[in-house]
């Protein structure tokens, strides 16, 4: 239901210009809004995740979540919509610490398929949505504006909204079938060659993207966009893993970090792309998009250099000392010798 939640934003999210007679550029601070509250009901669940029981918890993020998401579609007033979009998201970033930390704590290290399960479920629902959804929008455009890819398809390309819903539904499809491969897939592969195989994938496919959209090779943006639902599917439930497996062990607060970085580009990027559509190109979705994502593979570099050099470096020195050579200790400490090559 989360991810039947998230799916439905950008298909409706013409109709909520509608609703609340705003343009794309005012509109997308619905999403900064949204992120904002995400990023507070991470941080609050963080602080109460090893206080009070994790089934409250759940059980309250899941009740807000369902009175907000009813109410969202009344708020025709600006405010009112900006205030339920972050009421809305509030249990949601909520809801998704509890869940991801209590997945990890529960099952740990063994769990690397559960967690990919954990999340297929989320893109299931996404997938479904924009189908669902789709009959219930509006059918008045010329004169309207969008966000994103149901936006983007729509200004850019002069598709209709049913054919920016339905690609939006294959974007989500992709993403929930290679979700579902990955609980699979993780069993015989390692979680860091996964992160880098996707993220690179991902780079490639918002290129070729970019070039199909600027041509209007309709056929290439429909692959390419399947493509792009693919690389970036598994990419947040195996980063969960590896965190725990390589870099720190991940707890309530540790999922309240993670979700909360990812939050912070979630403020930022609504109000960026709104503006840059509105004001210069609707092209410009692709470009900060794939810049971005160069960007992520850089970072994703460096965090591989901390995690099998840095972190092995300092966890030799901790192990260095009169140890007998027939310990586990000692053991570890020839393993960790291997470096950057373990994660082969």
């Amino acid at each position: 239901m989360m991810g039947f939640n998230v799916g439905q934003r950008g298909p409706s999210f013409l109709d909520l210009q509608l609703i609340t007679n705003t343009d794309i550029e005012k509109a997308s601070t619905y999403f900064t809004a949204g992120s904002v509250g995400y990023l507070f009901g991470s941080s609050i669940c963080g602080l109460l995740y090893d206080k009070f029981n994790n089934n409250l918890l759940l059980f309250l993020s899941t009740f807000g979540l369902a009175v907000s998401v009813s109410v969202l579609p009344l708020c025709s007033p600006y405010v009112l919509m900006l205030v339920m979009s972050w009421a809305n998201s509030f249990f949601m970033g909520w809801y998704d610490t509890v869940a991801n930390a209590d997945l990890v704590s529960i099952w740990g290290s063994e769990g690397q398929s559960y967690m990919q399960i954990l999340h297929f479920s989320f893109a299931f629902g996404g997938m479904l949505s924009p189908l669902i959804t789709e009959p219930f929008l509006a059918s008045s455009v010329e004169d309207t504006f969008a966000a994103f890819i149901m936006t983007f398809v729509v200004m850019q390309l002069n598709w209709s909204k049913a054919q920016g819903s339905q690609i939006t539904s294959v974007v989500w499809a992709a993403f929930a079938i290679m979700r579902f491969v990955g609980i699979f897939l993780i069993r015989y592969t390692t979680p860091v060659k996964l992160l880098f195989i996707f993220i690179v994938m991902s780079m490639l496919s918002l290129t070729g993207f970019l070039v199909c959209s600027h041509f209007a090779f309709s056929i290439g943006v429909w692959v390419f966009a399947a493509l792009v639902g693919i690389s970036v599917s598994t990419i947040f439930p195996t980063g969960v893993t590896w965190t725990n497996q390589a870099l720190i062990k991940v707890t309530g607060k540790v999922t309240s970090s993670i979700i909360i970085a990812c939050s912070i580009g979630s403020m930022i990027n609504p109000v960026i792309i709104g503006y840059l559509m509105q004001e210069l190109s609707p092209m410009w979705l692709c470009y900060l998009l794939l810049v971005q994502n160069i960007i992520y593979v850089v970072f994703f570099l460096i965090l591989l250099y901390f995690a099998y050099v840095i972190l092995i470096k300092v966890r030799c020195m901790k192990g260095t000392g009169n140890i007998d050579q027939n310990s586990d200790d000692s053991r570890d400490k020839n393993q960790c010798y291997v470096g950057i090559v373990t994660w082969m």
